[in-house]
């Protein structure tokens, strides 16, 4: 009498459904890793996120809730809408976050941000955004970006934000996604962002054992490596109001510093002067 092989059975409907996944390559598993990290923190993003959206718009009692998502679902969403996707790039990881809005969100937000109030009774999701709205939706992209910057790793970037011309996701392995609801008066303004895995833990690379035959790299070439710095000439905050000036037309006062820092990442290395030479602009060392 033969013994026939037993094979596993797979798991059918809602136990497989229930079935706890496992991340196969090194990319997911970071993912996973940032994700529970950020979970941990949600009392403290809402509480980030709330502050600087009263900070934008004055006067106004609202409540905010957040939820992670999973990034499968967001390619459907961008599909079935008309959202404004947005990129802003982060010096210190050298990576990127995004922020998706619909048109809607933003119209209303950018009434809310010049003291107006939520139009309950505006459906019209087909029209084109004026250039106050897009300049106000960039800038609570990078308003929100910057108090979640400092929440989870102590600094804000200097990055840019900026409109994608052509909206593309961003690989799910690479961020953690957040779906933002915004309650006030009875309504929902809901839109998502995108927090780059590297700006919620310090990426743990594999690391590569070797036998000291094989040479990392050749001496010489760590004078080549290329390092990317910046001199900090200005900075300056601004309220609601002055930004609504700027955008108004009017000018802002700026004084540049008698010294300029020079950082690296995020780390100041030292600080110098700034003069022009030859009619371009040099930066000089004055203190290491």
């Amino acid at each position: 009498m033969s013994k026939r092989k037993k094979y596993p059975q797979l798991l059918r409907g809602e136990r497989a459904a229930l079935a706890a996944r496992y991340p196969l390559t090194y990319e997911q598993r970071e993912q996973q890793h940032a994700a529970f990290e950020a979970d941990k923190l949600r009392p403290e993003i809402k509480e980030m996120l709330l502050t600087e959206l009263q900070q934008l718009i004055n006067g106004l009692s609202f409540d905010i809730e957040i939820s992670r998502c999973q990034g499968s679902a967001m390619a459907a969403w961008l599909a079935e809408g008309k959202p404004l996707m947005m990129r802003m790039d982060l010096d210190d990881i050298e990576s990127d976050a995004y922020m998706a809005m619909d048109y809607l969100a933003i119209q209303q937000l950018a009434n809310l941000c010049l003291g107006g109030r939520v139009n309950a009774q505006a459906n019209d999701t087909d029209a084109e955004l004026t250039v106050t709205e897009s300049r106000i939706a960039l800038r609570i992209f990078s308003r929100l970006l910057r108090g979640l910057e400092y929440l989870l790793r102590g600094n804000r970037s200097g990055g840019v934000a900026e409109v994608m011309k052509s909206p593309t996701l961003p690989e799910t392995h690479t961020a953690v996604v957040y779906k933002i609801r915004m309650v006030l008066d009875g309504e929902v303004i809901s839109w998502f962002i995108w927090l780059p895995v590297a700006m919620i833990i310090q990426p743990s690379l594999p690391t590569r054992v070797h036998d000291g035959s094989q040479q990392v790299m050749a001496v010489g070439a760590w004078m080549n490596y290329p390092v990317k710095g910046r001199a900090v000439l200005l900075e300056k905050q601004i309220n609601v109001r002055q930004l609504q000036q700027l955008l108004g037309g009017k000018f802002m006062p700026l004084s540049l510093q008698d010294n300029a820092n020079f950082r690296i990442g995020k780390q100041q290395m030292f600080t110098g002067k700034v003069a022009q030479e030859d009619g371009k602009l040099v930066f000089q060392v004055t203190e290491k």
